[in-house]
């Protein structure tokens, strides 16, 4: 389940760009439309490398995303790793693009993750993507047919099958309200793993 919060819609702007920030009502602008399930299955080549090939099934009220990926994974010491995967982000459903034409809009996306193991049940994860659309007809709401974002994630092991986890995610200037693009966004997802 992700959890937005669009920075109480108007980013505190009035009309004529005046402060307006009421921080006290931003959870009223809390919405929940993201649901997804993912496998993988990691292939141990060493101690310290493994490949992890998998995918995601992603669905919200837009449609259906199938997210394929590749990842390769290092064990720095055994309490820090990193990773990188490619992920394919591809719709099932139809967007209307720059030039107001409907198109599948797909995405090209690169994942760094580093993540530090502070103790058997606590671990903490910084995540910095790059996307990039498939067409150049689609442009982010920063104005470029790519973009970025940045997580940040505290993860609690309670036991061997079962992780909740929070998150922090600023997602570029990728905002936009009221006609105004490029605005700073950000983002905040609460959740849980399952291993099965």
């Amino acid at each position: 389940m992700e959890t937005d919060n669009k920075n109480n819609k108007n980013n505190g702007k009035g009309p004529n760009g005046a402060d307006q920030s009421d921080s006290a009502h931003s959870l009223g602008d809390i919405t929940s439309d993201y649901n997804e399930i993912e496998t993988n299955y990691t292939y141990k080549l060493t101690d310290k490398w493994s490949l992890q090939p998998g995918g995601i099934l992603h669905w919200s009220s837009k449609g259906t995303q199938l997210r394929p990926y590749f990842r390769i994974n290092y064990k720095i010491t055994p309490d820090l790793s990193t990773s990188l995967r490619y992920r394919y982000d591809y719709n099932d459903y139809e967007t209307t693009n720059d030039n107001g034409e409907y198109h599948r809009d797909s995405v090209n996306r690169l994942d760094l993750y580093l993540r530090y193991k502070i103790n058997d049940t606590w671990s903490v994860q910084y995540q910095g993507t790059v996307y990039k659309h498939a067409s150049d007809q689609y442009e982010y709401k920063n104005g470029k047919t790519w973009s970025t974002e940045n997580a940040f994630s505290l993860r609690y092991k309670w036991n061997d099958w079962f992780s909740p986890y929070i998150e922090y995610d600023y997602l570029d200037r990728t905002g936009y309200y009221d006609g105004e693009g490029n605005i700073p966004e950000s983002r905040y997802r609460i959740g849980m793993t399952f291993t099965l």
